[in-house]
């Protein structure tokens, strides 16, 4: 007997109609769904002639279900894809209609705004820029480059004395002095600036910080225009244009932080000045999402979240933060966290010291934090393990975890071993005649010494092959985020 040869023409045809078929019946399949683009903003419907995207390509928004080729701008590489149906709202239909629910801000109301800001900052220019730039490095403890940044973005310095005869009595009365405050004491002008589009600036607020960091009131903040949020956008050019790419977009608290990651990290900074802090950074955000959208695409760009260091010993800040990363995360943003040593309260001081904040996810965020205040959060016990670079390590201040396995032990719990013994056990409780087993096989082994890599290995074939019935291989993780281990790629995370 001649065995026939399975690549024979005939066989290799057979595979290739089939594998054809199986494509046509995918296009078929996806033929009608919204696809969206964030990199030309353009919306589409999916056709059978859609293209899928390139094999290395990578998702550049967390709403796509699937990547595609972009039958707009022709972009391979991640930034199309087919909507998630959360997704679908925040496309060209659906910003048009948050633009209805919305409304863009006034430019009547940002105009009237913007001449109150600029009368009060003419009635103080009689001081000089290097008058300025001394007293910021003085009172501030500043780099004499950030001390120039901020003169040139219009920090100014002056007493509120010089405005009571050089302003109109309406522009007087829109600052609502304290009566705790001295009038004669050096302040800071610090004119706030809002985007509606990135070729329109427009001075929507001002905020006077007193020059002693020890008096008190430390600062009154002026809001003019009820229509926008209460922030200050902090842009990485002096000339207050917009870059052409935008990566990173920072959220904080704070003038002054705003626009030290402006000038030292050339990155666009959105500061809250506010109690409702947070709310108002992520309203201003996703207002510029919508409203420059023909421009510069944001929900595209990786959104950072800066809060003080204190955030480990206060739980209300942490709250905060974890809050605002969760509504980011729904409207499609993706959101990670800065971190640095807390000898540094806030991002200002740390980047002015010349310390550079390390970016990373959730899990190390999670980590950095005392356990009281991550059950809060997480509203669970949790406990998390994970390789951390020493130097991260170091400056958030979590100690090194021993070394966990010898030489003995990692030969002892071998993962072809432990699989095996795994299995064995299972199949010897199994029941003979369905092949069903109900048991819970706890391994007390030492953590470090392969659990994780042998379970995420473990294939569904072997345990079939072991005699139990089985139809899904799901893994199933109490912690946070496991030591990364590549084998776990392969399963895809749900929550709940």
């Amino acid at each position: 007997m001649i065995a026939e040869n399975k690549y024979d023409t005939n066989g290799r045809e057979r595979q290739e109609w089939e594998k054809g078929e199986r494509k046509a019946g995918r296009r078929e399949r996806l033929a009608g769904k919204r696809g969206y683009c964030v990199k030309c903003g353009k919306p589409f419907y999916v056709t059978q002639a859609t293209l899928p995207a390139a094999p290395d390509a990578q998702p550049r928004w967390s709403k796509f279900t699937q990547l595609v080729t972009c039958p707009e701008c022709g972009d391979d590489k991640g930034h199309a894809g087919i909507l998630r149906k959360q997704g679908i709202e925040l496309v060209r239909e659906g910003i048009e209609a948050y633009r209805e629910t919305r409304g863009k801000p006034s430019p009547l109301a940002l105009r009237y705004a913007h001449q109150t800001v600029c009368e009060y900052m003419e009635a103080v220019k009689e001081r000089t820029k290097e008058e300025t730039i001394r007293a910021l490095i003085e009172h501030r403890q500043i780099t004499e480059g950030f001390a120039k940044w901020l003169a040139d973005k219009g920090v100014w310095v002056g007493t509120i004395e010089e405005l009571r005869t050089k302003v109109s009595a309406s522009a007087f009365s829109e600052l609502k002095i304290p009566r705790s405050l001295d009038l004669k004491a050096s302040v800071f002008f610090l004119p706030m600036r809002y985007y509606p589009t990135p070729h329109e600036c427009y001075f929507v607020g001002l905020q006077i910080r007193q020059a002693a960091k020890e008096a008190e009131p430390r600062y009154i903040t002026v809001r003019l225009s009820g229509q926008t949020p209460l922030v200050h956008f902090a842009l990485p050019t002096t000339n207050g244009t917009m870059p052409k790419r935008v990566e990173e977009v920072w959220l904080t608290e704070g003038y002054f932080k705003a626009e030290a990651i402006a000038y030292y990290r050339q990155a666009v900074a959105i500061g809250a000045l506010g109690a409702i802090a947070q709310r108002d950074a992520i309203e201003a955000l996703i207002d510029a999402a919508v409203w420059w959208q023909e421009d510069a695409n944001l929900f595209s760009a990786t959104v950072i979240l800066a809060p003080d260091a204190d955030y480990r010993e206060k739980q209300e800040v942490a709250k905060a933060t974890w809050q605002a990363k969760r509504l980011l995360e729904r409207k499609g943003f993706r959101t990670r966290f800065a971190v640095w040593d807390k000898q540094w309260k806030g991002i200002d001081d740390a980047l002015d010291a010349g310390i550079e904040p390390f970016i990373v996810d959730e899990d190390v965020f999670l980590a950095t934090l005392p356990r009281k205040i991550r059950d809060a959060l997480l509203r669970t016990k949790v406990k998390t393990r994970m390789l951390l670079d020493r130097e991260l390590a170091q400056s958030v201040e979590l100690h090194e975890s021993p070394t966990v396995t010898r030489a003995v032990e990692a030969e002892k719990y071998e993962a072809e071993k432990r699989k095996r013994y795994w299995l064995d056990t299972l199949a010897e409780l199994a029941d003979k005649r369905t092949g069903r087993c109900e048991t819970v096989i706890i391994d007390i082994s030492p953590a470090g010494t392969g659990k994780t890599k042998t379970a995420a290995t473990l294939r569904l074939t072997e345990i079939k092959q072991a005699g139990i019935f089985a139809k899904r291989l799901v893994y199933i993780a109490p912690e946070i985020k496991r030591t990364p281990v590549s084998e776990l790629e392969r399963f895809k995370p749900f929550e709940g």
